[in-house]
This record gives structure tokens, C-alpha cells and sequence, in this order.
């Protein structure tokens, strides 16, 4: 009997057991009890919020409609302004920019209840950059008011711009209202409280977390990635463009560092640009003497193992420079002095110039046609940043007088390009100074037909500067169309380029490089002026290539790193680059990075690229990656 009993007794403590732990234990996540359901039922409340926290700050957000008058409204009144005082008021804003069409924040008093529409303060959105607040204050008058007027206007927060139809997102924190004469703060909200006293109009309003608006994208961005592992570039771009960097001879080294870098150009580039190597003081110097030095067979030897590589390994190869005042040897075009300083500087004269040049090209550049190696070279920069504005009008009629080129100099100190000069020297009576620009694609076309001719340049969105190439590239190339002692397609009929093409007849420049060195603090129209270029340059007929991309960041030194922010403005750059870039890939042969990463670049100090001093993914990768799904992530 005792054995029974205590059976029963054993089962009933299991079943009250199991009882008390099924009540104990909600069913699901949605009977677990809620901040907001412990909230008093009975108070009224004119948005939803998460309840406050010491630690964390807390900002209004208002996210607008479509119309331009949405935004947030609160009365006079409320704000506790009385007629006939004069108030200060201050507060943080911040806004993003409105993706296709911009837009900004504005502060006005209405037009209700007697009183005029009036702005007060606004700030446009070329003055917001991601992830940066700003302070505005200023002054609300009401010792004048109109006559009838019984009570304070209403106030507004509404988006401006000419995004007028598309939504925008305004923060606001810190808004107080003080009376100017006493000083006392007669409103202030800190949008710490579970309400708020301003009211959505045509949008809806809410209390956010600070940290949310910013810290979340910095903690869940994803960078830090080693290139290989992410996606190639060259294949996310294989139906646009080429891919391109540069290339230095110790990336060739068997050492683990050069190795791995050489393994981030085989994945995500598919073309090559030596960085220094194939500039004309490099390939046929040395520099500083007068006469013609002997072929540099060994130079040409040592270049021809690294082109070969890099053409082994499915890159396409491209020479950069034969024609550069920058750096280029002596004998080509001086005759004495220095062409850096012009003391003591002389200059060879028209004949010799010319005939300096055309040995140059013929034995550099025709050393890869028909090399017996199956050595070639897919693109020559001809002639390097020839381009600037003369003592004439640019038009087509004077284009040669804006080719001197040129140098960073003293202050003061006039220079022009040597070439320019010697071809001045004892100019023939048909012939001009800037002969010089035909010769060199001249002498490329005849030396190597195989490979495609470009003029490179810097600063070719502004719009001077992209007359003056189009004048200077239809010149030349309209020169050839009637140059049938070496042109077989030539015709002295053809009254235009386009004529001339329209018969099948190939150019002589054919391409427009775009060297494309940005940094951040480029004006509000670049990108606009980005795009005009390319499409003046379309009209000549020419491809286009971005030959020299990076986006520099001011106000850092080599081996730091950027802050979230401007890593976020930096891939914003980048991002809205490659957006016109897909736009015309049909014109775009060639889109080319002036650097591997941060430390590899001519400004280190400005972390230009794509991957970080350790060769990390930086956010600029995935701003070339997805442009569009950047720019939505961040730039709005």
C-alpha cells in the first residue's frame, strides 16, 4: 500500500513540475512582455519611440514625403513665444543627400493665421556630408507683427532642392528656443522624452537612437576583406571595360609580398600599366646628356621578360609614355641646361627636334611590332599632358598654341614644354611649333600599325580643357584624313573627321585617356562635368579611357587610416564615377587605377585607393563593385 502511495505521490510532483515550468515559459517570443506594453495605456503620444536610455542620445527623425512642403510643424505657442519679443534659437541637423536630385533642410515660418510664409534659416545639401551634423541658429523676430495677429506663427521643417519630388530624411537634435532680452530658455527639447511636441505633415516622425543613424553602417560594413577572397573586378565589369592598374619591376619579385600582390592583379585586373618604367627618360636614357645615346638593347631585353609575363598571364599591356616632357631624357629636344629650370636651357632646333623624335618612337615603340617573341603592346600613351591654355582663343582655328604643356615651376617663372620650344627653333616656313603633336602619333602609326594611339591628360572635365582637346584631337585627325603620302585611306575631298569615317577610314588618335585624379574636395559640379567630357569627347569619333583613377582623401598622412566617414565619402566618389562610367561602358575602352592600394600611389599621404596599406578591402571597393547599391546604402 505504502509502494502505491508513494508512486502516486512521485507522478504528482512530476506533473506539478512540469505545470509550474510551462507557465514560467512563454510559448513564443511574442508573449514575452514588451518596454512599449508597460507604458501607461492612458497617455498620448504623437509618435512611436523606444524608451530612453541614460547612455544613448536620442534625435527627432523626420522622413518625408514626396511633396516639398512635408516635414514637421510645432506652433509658436507650444514653443512658449509670446508677440512682441525677439527669440534665438539653435539645434543640430543633419540630412543625406536625396539620391537623383538633391536636396536640404529649411527652417521657415508659415503662412497661417495671418502671418506670411518667411524662411528662416535652411541649409543646402551641397553643404551635408555623410555622417557629419551641423549647428544652425539664428534669430525669430515677433516685436513686429502684422495687424490682426493674435497668437505666434506656426514653424516648419520641410526639405528643399531640386529633389522636390523625391523623399528626404532630417534629424534634428538640441532645438531651444531662448528669449533675446532676458536670456531665459523659454523651450528647449533634447528628444529625449517618450514624446515630442512637433507634429509630422505629410510625414512621419519618430525618436531614433543617434548611434543608429550612423554606428550601425560602421559596425556592419563590411571591409577588411583580403582581396582575393571578394569578387573580381575584371569580371564584374567583363561586359563594360578593361580593368587596369599599374605595375612596378619588383612586383615581379619572387618574395611573398610581391607575390601576393602580383595574385590581387591576376584577379581583379586585366590590364597593365608600368608605372614609371616605359616613360621615355626610363626606356632610353640617360638623362642628362645631349647627343644620341646607343639603342638601349639591354633596357629593351629587360622590359620585353616583364611584358611577356604579364602577357602570359592574360593582361593586356599598355605603354605609358613616348612623348612627355616630364620625364623625358635630354637629347631628345635640348641642346644645354636643364628642362626643369630655365637658366642656361637651349633647345635643339625644328630639324633636329623631329628627327630625335622619330628615332625615338620608330625604336621604342616599333621594337613590338612584329616582335619575334609575339611580344605587343595593346595601347600607347603618345603624348602625355600637352595640353595648355595659350595667349589665343580656343577654337579650332588656333588649337596648336594651347600644346606647350605644362610643369609645375617656380611662381612667376614662365616654362613650356621642350618640345613646343624646339620645335619653335628655326621652324621651317611651312611648318609650325606644334608639328610636334602630329609627328609623334605619325611616327607611332607608321612604327606599330597594330596597337591603338592615345592622347592622356589631367584635369579633362573642365570645360576649357575639353575644347581644347576636342579641337586639338579633330585637327589631327582630320591632318591625317588628308595625309595620303602616309595615310592609304587619305582623300583631300574629306571636309570633316566624320566624312572621313563615314568612309571607313581609321584615325590616328583614337583614344582620349582620362587620367581622372580626384580627391574630395572637388567641386559640387564634378560629376556633371565628369560626364559633359565624356560626352564632347564621343563626338570626336576617339574611345575613351579613365587612365589614372584615384580618389584622394586631404588631411592625412601615409600609413594612417580613414575614418568611417570619409571612407564613406571617398566610395561615394567612387561610387557616382563608375555610374557614368556604366553609362557610356559603349565609348569606355579602359578604366585603369593608378595604384595597387594606399602606400603604392604618388600621394600616400592621401589613401587614394581602393585597398588599405594592408591590401584590406576598404569601402571603395564595394562603391566600384555595386556603384548603385553604394550610393543607395550611403548616399542617401
Amino acid at each position: 500500500m505504502w509502494n502505491k502511495l508513494y508512486k502516486y505521490l512521485i507522478i504528482l510532483i512530476c506533473i506539478l513540475t512540469i505545470i509550474g515550468l510551462s507557465a514560467c515559459t512563454p510559448k513564443n517570443d511574442n508573449d514575452i512582455p514588451t518596454p512599449q506594453e508597460n507604458l501607461d495605456s492612458s497617455e498620448s503620444t504623437s509618435i512611436e519611440t523606444v524608451p530612453p536610455q541614460p547612455t544613448e542620445n536620442q534625435v527627432l527623425k523626420i522622413q518625408t514625403g514626396s511633396n516639398i512642403n512635408d516635414g514637421a510643424r510645432i506652433s509658436g505657442s507650444s514653443l512658449n513665444m509670446e508677440l512682441g519679443e525677439v527669440y534665438t534659437f539653435s539645434m543640430r541637423v543633419y540630412s543625406p543627400l536625396v539620391e537623383d536630385g538633391s536636396s536640404g533642410l529649411i527652417f521657415r515660418q508659415e503662412s497661417e493665421n495671418g502671418w506670411s510664409q518667411k524662411i528662416i534659416a535652411f541649409k543646402d545639401a551641397s553643404e551635408f556630408q555623410p555622417l557629419d551634423w551641423y549647428e544652425i541658429n539664428g534669430t525669430i523676430d515677433l516685436s513686429d507683427y502684422p495687424s490682426g495677429v493674435t497668437e505666434p506663427p506656426v514653424f516648419a521643417f520641410a526639405k528643399i532642392g531640386t529633389g522636390a519630388r523625391k523623399v528626404a530624411t532630417i534629424y534634428i537634435d538640441e532645438f531651444t528656443i531662448k528669449n533675446e532680452a532676458s536670456g531665459k530658455v523659454v523651450f528647449h527639447d533634447d528628444f529625449r522624452g517618450p514624446e515630442t511636441a512637433f507634429i509630422g505633415h505629410g510625414s512621419t516622425i519618430d525618436l531614433v537612437y543617434e548611434s543608429l543613424i550612423f554606428q550601425t553602417k560602421e559596425h556592419t560594413a563590411i571591409r577588411g576583406e583580403d582581396p582575393l577572397e571578394v569578387p573580381s573586378l575584371k569580371e564584374i565589369y567583363a561586359d563594360y571595360f578593361l580593368i587596369g592598374t599599374i605595375i612596378n619591376p619588383f612586383d615581379f619579385a619572387n618574395e611573398p609580398e610581391s607575390i601576393n600582390r602580383y595574385a590581387i592583379y591576376k584577379h581583379h585586373y586585366n590590364a597593365l600599366t608600368f608605372e614609371n618604367d616605359m616613360k621615355p627618360d626610363a626606356m632610353w636614357g640617360p638623362r642628362d646628356i645631349y647627343t644620341v645615346p646607343p639603342v638601349p638593347e639591354a633596357r629593351l631585353k629587360w622590359i620585353d621578360e616583364m611584358v611577356k609575363k604579364m602577357l602570359d598571364d592574360g593582361f593586356e599591356v599598355i605603354g605609358h609614355t613616348l612623348v612627355w616632357h616630364g620625364q623625358s631624357p635630354n637629347w631628345v629636344n635640348l641642346a644645354a641646361g636643364h628642362r626643369d629650370r630655365s637658366e642656361g636651357r637651349e633647345y635643339k632646333t625644328y630639324r633636329e627636334a623631329h628627327e630625335n623624335l622619330k628615332l625615338f618612337i620608330n625604336t621604342i615603340a616599333g621594337h613590338y611590332y612584329n616582335h619575334p617573341d609575339g611580344l605587343y603592346i595593346h595601347t600607347w600613351d603618345v603624348i602625355n599632358e600637352a595640353i595648355s591654355r595659350g595667349n589665343k582663343p580656343i577654337d579650332e582655328e588656333h588649337w596648336g598654341y594651347h600644346t606647350r604643356g605644362a610643369i609645375w615651376v617656380p611662381e612667376g617663372e614662365q616654362w613650356h614644354s621642350p618640345w613646343y620650344m624646339a620645335y619653335e627653333n628655326e621652324t621651317p616656313p611651312d611648318g609650325n611649333p606644334w608639328d610636334y603633336v602630329y609627328h609623334s602619333f605619325l611616327y607611332t602609326r607608321l612604327a606599330d600599325p597594330s596597337t591603338i594611339l592615345y592622347y592622356n591628360d589631367y584635369h579633362m572635365e573642365a570645360r576649357d580643357k575639353v575644347q581644347m582637346v576636342v579641337n586639338m584631337v579633330n585637327a589631327v585627325n582630320l591632318r591625317w584624313a588628308h595625309d595620303t603620302a602616309n595615310n592609304p585611306q587619305a582623300d583631300l575631298s574629306f571636309e570633316t573627321v566624320n566624312d572621313y569615317l563615314q568612309s571607313g577610314g581609321r584615325l590616328l588618335i583614337e583614344g582620349i585617356g582620362m587620367q581622372q585624379h580626384d580627391n574630395l574636395q572637388t567641386a559640387a559640379t564634378h560629376f556633371n562635368n565628369v560626364e559633359y567630357a565624356i560626352q564632347q569627347y564621343i563626338t570626336t569619333g576617339a574611345k575613351i579611357s579613365i587612365t589614372e583613377l584615384d580618389v584622394g582623401v586631404p588631411g592625412y598622412e601615409r600609413g594612417q587610416l580613414l575614418s568611417f566617414a570619409d571612407e564613406v565619402k571617398q566610395g561615394l566618389h567612387y561610387a557616382r564615377l563608375f555610374v557614368i562610367f556604366k553609362k557610356y561602358h559603349e565609348h569606355i575602352e579602359r578604366v585603369t587605377f593608378w595604384g595597387l592600394c594606399d602606400r603604392r600611389n604618388w600621394r600616400p599621404d592621401e589613401l587614394c585607393h581602393i585597398f588599405n596599406d594592408d591590401l584590406k578591402t576598404k569601402l571603395a571597393y564595394y562603391a566600384v563593385a555595386d556603384p548603385e547599391g553604394f550610393i543607395a546604402e550611403y548616399g542617401n
